[in-house]
C-alpha cells in the first residue's frame, strides 16, 4: 500500500518498511486509525535531485501518545535498505492542528547554501479547516541540512496566510455584517537564495506578495527581507515583526 501528500510524492510500501525498521516500530505502516501505535497518518517521499540514489521521506505516525503525532524526516538509500540521516520531533494536535493524509509535502528547490550544502524543505499543513475566525494560515516550511547522520533544521516559515478585509463567513458574522460583500486578502511567501553570505552560508531572501480574492490589485508593494545565518540557523524574529507591520 502507498500513501502520500500528492500523487507525485507517494511513499511506497518498501520505503515505509525501511522507515519502520529504522524506528523499531512493529506493524509500522498504513492501517486504520485507532489500530494502535505505528499507524502512518501522513507521508511524502521524493528523490533528492542532487543525489538520485537518495530518497527524502517525511512520515508522521501514531507513537501512542494522546493528542500528538511523531514526525520523522529521513534521507534513505532504498537500494541498500538503509537510512542515511534523520530527524524526529513531536507535533502537538489540537483544535487548530490535525495531521492527516495530505499534511506533508517535500520542497526540493535549489537551496544551495554553500559548496556541497543543499537544503531541502518539508511543508506541514494542518488538515483542520477553520469554519469561523478572522483568517488562517497555510503550510509551515522547515528547511533541513544534513550533518553526518543527523538532519538539522535551520529555518522555519509559514508560507501563506489569509484574512477577512471585509465581511466574513456568512455562518459566523452578525446581522450587521450579513449584507457586506466578503473580501479576503491572501499573502503568499517564497524563499530564495541571495548572492551574499554570512557565517559560511548564503543569505536567504523572503518575499511576500498580497492579493485580494476580488481580483483587484492590493495596491501594496511586495515585501522583501534578507535573513542571515548565525552559525546555527536563520533566526526569523525580526522577519516576523516587520512582516506583521507590512500586512497591516
Amino acid at each position: 500500500m502507498a500513501v502520500g501528500a500528492q500523487h507525485e510524492q507517494i511513499c511506497s510500501a518498501t520505503t515505509l518498511n525501511i522507515v519502520g525498521k529504522f524506528l523499531g516500530v512493529e506493524g509500522f505502516g498504513v492501517r486504520q486509525a485507532g489500530d494502535g501505535p505505528g499507524v502512518v497518518t501522513a507521508a511524502a517521499c521524493k528523490k533528492n535531485p542532487a543525489k538520485p540514489q537518495i530518497t527524502i521521506a517525511a512520515v508522521a505516525y501514531d507513537a501512542g501518545k494522546d493528542d500528538a503525532k511523531t514526525l520523522v524526516v529521513m534521507l534513505l538509500n532504498e537500494s541498500e535498505q538503509k537510512v542515511v540521516a534523520s530527524d524526529r520531533w513531536e507535533i502537538g494536535e489540537d483544535a487548530g492542528m490535525r495531521v492527516e493524509s495530505g499534511s506533508l509535502w517535500i520542497d526540493t528547490a535549489p537551496y544551495l547554501l554553500a559548496k556541497g550544502v543543499r537544503a531541502f524543505g518539508v511543508d506541514l499543513t494542518s488538515g483542520y479547516i477553520p469554519h469561523c475566525g478572522d483568517g488562517g494560515s497555510g503550510a509551515e516550511r522547515t528547511l533541513y541540512v544534513q550533518q553526518g547522520e543527523k538532519l538539522r533544521p535551520i529555518f522555519g516559515l509559514t508560507m501563506s496566510s489569509w484574512r477577512f478585509l471585509q465581511g466574513g463567513n456568512p455562518r459566523c458574522v452578525g446581522s450587521d455584517q450579513a449584507s457586506e460583500v466578503t473580501i479576503i486578502e491572501n499573502t503568499d511567501l517564497s524563499i530564495s537564495v541571495a548572492k551574499t553570505s554570512t557565517n559560511g552560508y548564503r543569505d536567504l531572501i523572503v518575499q511576500a506578495v498580497s492579493s485580494e480574492d476580488t481580483g483587484q490589485p492590493k495596491g501594496k508593494k511586495s515585501f522583501l527581507y534578507k535573513l542571515r545565518y548565525d552559525g546555527q540557523r536563520y533566526r526569523n524574529q525580526g522577519l516576523t515583526k516587520v512582516l506583521d507591520q507590512w500586512q497591516r
